[in-house]
């Protein structure tokens, strides 16, 4: 448990240093746009530890452990899809302000790494609408494969 929360600091801290330290303009609006970018990923991982508390409470044999994971995702759970609007609205306003600060280029990495993972995005979302309209096996782990997919295509927007 200890190593799981070390690990999201460290990830979140790396994000925040990579973000803000690694570039070479200083724009008052790259700067609050990217801010906008680093508190969304910190909600995403919110959102995607959801799937490794499920799993450790599946694997676990130790049932303190269990029920303590269970109270903690009961009441996670009803947060989930607010978190992941706010989210999803963080990174909409991140997007608009970098696409009106830099011109669309196709070409360049970051850029189109940034729209793949919107264009994911997008379809991860309509995932988890259809799941919470009629839930199946099959819905829900289309929802999961394509927050890993979100995931990994928002990395390499992130360190590209």
């Amino acid at each position: 448990m200890k190593g799981w929360i070390i690990s999201n600091t460290a990830f979140i801290l790396l994000v925040i240093i990579w973000s803000f330290w690694h570039r070479d303009y200083v724009s008052p609006i790259i700067v609050f746009s990217q801010s906008f970018a680093v508190i969304a990923v910190v909600l995403f991982l919110i959102n995607i530890n959801m799937y490794f508390v499920f799993l450790i409470i599946r694997k676990s044999k130790v049932k303190e452990v269990k029920k303590t994971l269970a109270l903690f995702s009961r009441k996670m759970m009803k947060f989930h899809v607010a978190i992941a609007i706010t989210a999803t609205a963080l990174i909409i306003v991140h997007a608009i302000l970098m696409i009106s600060f830099h011109p669309i280029e196709l070409f360049a990495i970051k850029k189109a790494s940034g729209l793949l993972a919107m264009v994911i995005l997008a379809v991860h979302l309509f995932s988890g609408w259809l799941r919470r309209k009629k839930a199946s096996g099959f819905r829900r782990l289309f929802h999961l494969r394509m927050a890993f997919i979100f995931l990994f295509f928002f990395l390499v927007h992130i360190f590209v």
